[in-house]
């Protein structure tokens, strides 16, 4: 079977929903950027907006974001079952944090929000 792909709407689309399927938060949302898939891995690379009207508590995100948190460990399961694979992906992800322009957390003396990226390792989506 040819792998799909990488800039094909449709899997950009089906890994954006089996991320919101497992939880992603209504203030914060995310956009799926770009997807690898070979084999049994899968990596992710996806933004997080933080809304400058809608803050959150800190700036750690598996604090307030389940696919990242709380229900990681069930993302390989509902991407499998979304893109249609034998069996759970190894998944990787990098996960890009982008701040509106005042952009202040909940809790005052967290400093100012800085832009960065976080790399998230397969065994972080292991439970």
């Amino acid at each position: 079977m040819t792998p799909p792909d990488m800039s094909d709407p449709e899997l950009l689309q089906s890994v954006t929903e089996a991320l919101a399927t497992v939880g992603g938060h209504p203030w914060v949302p995310f956009e799926v950027t770009h997807v690898e898939l070979e084999g049994q891995r899968i990596r992710i690379w996806l933004t997080l907006h933080y809304l400058r009207a809608k803050p959150v508590c800190c700036g750690e995100c598996g604090c307030y974001i389940p696919f990242l948190g709380m229900h990681r460990e069930n993302v390989p399961g509902v991407l499998a079952g979304m893109l249609g694979l034998a069996e759970e992906p190894r998944v990787s992800m990098s996960v890009r944090k982008h701040h509106e322009a005042g952009y202040k957390y909940k809790e005052r003396n967290l400093g100012t929000p800085v832009d960065t990226t976080i790399e998230y390792e397969e065994s972080h989506f292991i439970e």
